[in-house]
C-alpha cells in the first residue's frame, strides 16, 4: 500500500490561475503548445508578481502553490482529469526543481524573502 499523499483536485480558481500562468509563459517565450516545467514555474512567479504584487506570496500559499513540486502535483491532477495534456516524455519529476515560489516572488518584487514560518508576517509588513 502506497503512503504517497495525492493532493486533491485543485479548485477552479487554481486551475484558471495555472492556465493563465502557462499562457503568459508561452506568450513571453513565443512558444505555441508545450512548455517545460521550469517555464511553467517561471510563468507562475511572473503572473503572481504582476497580478497580486506583494500579496502574491499569500495567494500562492492559500492555493497550495508554494514550491515547484506543489505546482507539478497540482498540474498532474489536471492531466489525470484530462483537463490539460502532457507529452509522452513529461514526468511529474520534471517539477522536482527545489524552487520555493515565495522566495522567487520576493526577488522579482525586490523585497525581503519570507521563510515559510514568517510568510504571513512578511505579507502583512508595510512596504
Amino acid at each position: 500500500m502506497s503512503t504517497e499523499v495525492v493532493p486533491p483536485m485543485p479548485c477552479p480558481q487554481t486551475q484558471g490561475i495555472l492556465l493563465d500562468a502557462m499562457a503568459l509563459a508561452q506568450e513571453a517565450l513565443h512558444i505555441e503548445g508545450h512548455i517545460s516545467a521550469r517555464d511553467v514555474v517561471d510563468g507562475l512567479v511572473f503572473y503572481a508578481a504582476d497580478t497580486w504584487g506583494c500579496m502574491g506570496a499569500l495567494v500562492l500559499e492559500h492555493l497550495g502553490l508554494t514550491t515547484s513540486e506543489s505546482v507539478g502535483a497540482t498540474l498532474w491532477n489536471m492531466v489525470d482529469a484530462n483537463m490539460i495534456a502532457k507529452e509522452p516524455e513529461d514526468s511529474i519529476d520534471d517539477f522536482t526543481l527545489g524552487r520555493y515560489l515565495c522566495e522567487e516572488l520576493a526577488l522579482r518584487l525586490e523585497v525581503d524573502a519570507p521563510t515559510p514560518k514568517t510568510l504571513r508576517e512578511w505579507v502583512a509588513k508595510e512596504f
